[in-house]
């Protein structure tokens, strides 16, 4: 039955309304860039396993001159997106993230070697 004052054939506008996809993906695709930031690591040719991130391409001038003399010359590695939930193998995104936003660079060193390790002896003395 058609209320008073309702045509036939006509439609409810709530019937046409957009409807979300789904929670996690957008109705529109969106350009926007994921929340992060992308660095630029660099390998140090005089000191192995010695890595530099930058927050800019080749801007070397970001360095402090002492630890550029002592590391360069440096050798293009890699670029790499530092969205939140990225992880490294050495470092801590998080920090890296920090380093890069307050002084244009994060330096990543070599881990600490290894104590050395020594049998027991056989006969039970510690010398």
């Amino acid at each position: 039955m058609l209320a008073a004052g309702e045509l036939p054939g006509r439609l409810d506008r709530d019937a046409f309304r957009p409807l979300p996809v789904s929670d996690t993906i957008p109705a529109f695709p969106s350009r926007a860039k994921p929340a992060g930031m992308h660095a630029y690591v660099y390998k140090s040719q005089r000191k192995p396993d010695t890595y530099v991130y930058l927050a800019k391409r080749d801007d070397f001038d970001a360095i402090p001159s002492t630890i550029g003399t002592a590391l360069a010359p440096f050798a293009f590695v890699l670029e790499v997106a530092l969205t939140p939930g990225r992880r490294l193998a050495r470092a801590d995104a998080a920090r890296v993230r920090a380093n890069l936003a307050d002084h244009g660079f994060h330096l990543q060193l070599p881990p600490p070697p290894l104590a050395p390790v020594t049998p027991p002896r056989i006969d039970g003395r510690d010398d």
